[in-house]
């Protein structure tokens, strides 16, 4: 879904008919982020997964000029929340829940979280 996600951003940069982009999940989640278990599989790097998937979304987001609105619905957590911080406007329903569990299992946040998220 990520690369899917990468694909969708390039085409939407490149068509003059799109002069915004709406990123929304579908379901009770918005992104929920990286899937540990796979991330720790034998021959899985997370350092990959960051550099393959993940960040290049967020800088795609960062540097598209139109706006990339976030719709919120759900559960943003880790990665998935970071991508909401990246956009330039996030929407978030009564049922948004936004998780930064890094510290929880040992790890420094990703996808821009450290240099995006200004929370309190």
């Amino acid at each position: 879904m990520a690369l899917e996600t990468i694909d969708a951003l390039d085409k939407a940069k490149d068509d003059a008919t799109v002069r915004a982009v709406l990123l929304t999940g579908e379901g009770r989640a918005f992104c929920a982020g990286q899937d540990l278990a796979e991330a720790i599989a034998p021959g899985t790097k997370i350092e990959d997964i960051l550099t393959t998937q993940y960040n290049p979304i967020v800088r795609r987001i960062r540097a598209l000029p139109k706006p990339v609105v976030a719709a919120v619905n759900g559960v943003a957590a880790g990665a998935g929340a970071n991508i909401a911080y990246a956009c330039d406007l996030t929407l978030a329903a009564e049922s948004a829940n936004f998780i930064q569990s890094f510290i929880n299992i040992g790890l420094i946040p990703d996808s821009g979280a450290h240099s995006r998220y200004r929370g309190s």
